[in-house]
Parts: structure tokens; C-alpha cells; sequence
């Protein structure tokens, strides 16, 4: 199999069909919002009493979507903010019109609406996970969109199928300064996070794109399939050590962990067919981190006292992430690129 046709198996089945994953999040999430609305029980004016009759996930997730009193409120934001354009050589018609990416460009003295409900919910999930840190969203430059420009080119020059795929799963990138590389939350769907320092690197700043297009992806494949048991709680099960990050172990949790594993099984064929093309240092760097990662977290998350954490459709996601590994690092190209006596190290 070559490495086209991993992508294309990467696009197939219950967990790679992007377009009908999205299609079940607009249905989802569009009638929560209308039952939020509803004038006769008006829930939105207590999310408190939301959390209790749909799920705080759930609630939280629609509630992100709109202010107190407008439906659509990121489509405004969206629609007053700066547009990609003049993309050459992808089909940037199809960009902008089937798989629109904004970038939300607003005065770095402005906190207030929608804005300031994003950033409030960021900066909540940071300090949840020991981070306390406040959020400032930057303004974005021209040679800020360039990069952005020439970052979409390099995924579509890597992975034209898959990146069609991510650009269909997210509406917008949020620039921000805040010591966090990139970041997507669940309680902010449809928008990725970008620190300014990731503009400076083309490569780096097409990783964090489809690294942060993934999460929202694997958010859709969420609403409609069992990846962790029930009454899986972050906070109680066994954690997984991580090895890269710090000078000590990292734990995630194993909802973290299989989140982290679908990235980098995708990273590690997008830093594949960056290698092939380019040859650059930084290029198998790159695919030597992603294919180590990927590789450790799939084989520790098929241990038995994780895999019980999983759900019926998570033992399934993991193997398919498994076999997907498989197709892209047994690739005679991909083999001698990849140096597997350092599987366990970053």
C-alpha cells in the first residue's frame, strides 16, 4: 500500500469520513442551540439548569456557539474578521466557499461578547490542567497571513485528502500570545488556538493547524460513538505516563491519551510525505517525534488496565489507529526514515 492510499484509508469507515463526522456535529449542535432558545423554557438564561436536562458537555459545547441573546454569534465574529484569500496553487475557491478557515482579527484592547466567552473558557480549561495563565488574542499581520497562506499550500502539497478533510472540521484560528504553542477545547468547538511564535516556522505552523483540526475531528467522532466506557471519569482512572514534555513523566488520561494517539498516527503520515518530498532535517525530525509518539501511545494504550477504560467503539478506534500505523511505517520509504530503536524516547 503506498502512502496515498494510507491517507485514503485514513478517510474511511466510522472514523475517518469527515464530512458525514461534521454533519453529525451541525445536527447536533444545531438543535441544542434551538432548544436553548426555546422563548418557553429559555435556558440559557441559567446553563446551570442546561447542564442538569443535556450533559455540561453537551450544554457547554452550544452554549459556546452564541451569546446571551443572538444565535450565530461566531459566524458574526466571523464574518467581521479578515479572510484568507489569494491562495496560490489550491483550489482556493474550494477553501473559501466548501471549507471555509477564518481568522479572527480583532483590536488587542477588545474583550467583550463572544470574545471574551472564548477566552474566558481557554483560559478555565488551562487552569484545570495547572496552567494559570491569562489569555491576550493578537492582531494578525499581513506577513501573518501570508505564513498562514503558505502553511494551507504545504498541507495540501503533503496531504491534499486529509487536509480538505481538517479545514472541513474547524471555522476559525484565533491568534493568541500565551506561551501555549496551539490548543483546541471542546467547550470552544469549531475554533483552534495559534501562539504567535507558531507563524515564524511554515512547517510548524501547518503542524499546529492539523494537529488542532484533529481534536475538533475526534470531537465529532465523539457525538455519536462509545470511545470510553461508561462512567469514565478523566479524574479516576489509571493514568498514562508520558514521556516527552518535561524532564519528568507527564500523565494524561486515557480519553487524553487515544486523543493524543489520533494526532500523531496522522502527524506521523504528514511528516512522512514531508520527508519523501523535501528531504529537510527539520522535516524527519519531525516524522522520527510524530511516528515515536504515536507509536508509544498506541501500543501502551492497548495494555489491558487502559484498553478497560474503552468503550466498544474506543477498542475499535485503537485498533484502526493500530492497523493505520501500520500502513504508513511499513512503508519501504517511510522505514528507513524512521529511526524505531528510539520508539520510547521524544
Amino acid at each position: 500500500m503506498s502512502l496515498k492510499e494510507a491517507e485514503e484509508f485514513l478517510l474511511k469507515g466510522d472514523f475517518g469520513d469527515g464530512i458525514n463526522l461534521k454533519a453529525n456535529f451541525n445536527i447536533f449542535s444545531n438543535g441544542m442551540i434551538d432548544m436553548l432558545f426555546d422563548n418557553k423554557i429559555s435556558l440559557i438564561q441559567d446553563l446551570s439548569i442546561a447542564k442538569k436536562i443535556v450533559g455540561s458537555g453537551a450544554a457547554l459545547m452550544s452554549a459556546s456557539r452564541f451569546s446571551e441573546s443572538t444565535k450565530g454569534d461566531l459566524v458574526e465574529l466571523i464574518e467581521t474578521t479578515s479572510r484568507i484569500q489569494n491562495l496560490p496553487n489550491i483550489d482556493s475557491e474550494t477553501i473559501n466557499q466548501k471549507y471555509p478557515l477564518e481568522v479572527l482579527n480583532v483590536p488587542e484592547t477588545k474583550r467583550e461578547g463572544l470574545l471574551d466567552i472564548i477566552l474566558n473558557r481557554f483560559e478555565e480549561n488551562l487552569s484545570a490542567s495547572g496552567v494559570n495563565t491569562k489569555i491576550l488574542h493578537s492582531e494578525i499581520t499581513e506577513e501573518n497571513l501570508k505564513h498562514i497562506s503558505e502553511s494551507l499550500e504545504l498541507m495540501f502539497e503533503y496531504l491534499p485528502l486529509l487536509s480538505k478533510d481538517a479545514l472541513n472540521a474547524v471555522e476559525a484560528i484565533l491568534p493568541i500570545k500565551s506561551g501555549v504553542e496551539s490548543a483546541f477545547i471542546s467547550t470552544t468547538p469549531l475554533v483552534i488556538y495559534i501562539d504567535q511564535t507558531q507563524f515564524k516556522s511554515t512547517l510548524k505552523l501547518a503542524d499546529a493547524i492539523f494537529h488542532e483540526a484533529l481534536h475538533q475531528k475526534l470531537l465529532n467522532i465523539r457525538l455519536s460513538k462509545r470511545l470510553l466506557r461508561p462512567g469514565y471519569n478523566d479524574f479516576a482512572g489509571i493514568p498514562v505516563p508520558i514521556p516527552w514534555g518535561n524532564e519528568n513523566y507527564r500523565m494524561f488520561s486515557v480519553g487524553r491519551g487515544l486523543a493524543a494517539a489520533h494526532v500523531y498516527v496522522h502527524l506521523t503520515l504528514f511528516h512522512a510525505k514531508g520527508s519523501i518530498l523535501h528531504g529537510e532535517p527539520e522535516n524527519f525530525k519531525e516524522l522520527n517525534q510524530s511516528y515515536t509518539r504515536a507509536n508509544y501511545l498506541v501500543q501502551t494504550l492497548m495494555m489491558d488496565h487502559f484498553r478497560h477504560e474503552l468503550g466498544i467503539d474506543g477498542l475499535k478506534f485503537l485498533s484502526w489507529l493500530k492497523t493505520s500505523l501500520s500502513l504508513i511505517s511499513n512503508q519501504n520509504e517511510v522505514k528507513e526514515l524512521i529511526n524505531k530503536r528510539n520508539a520510547l524516547l521524544v
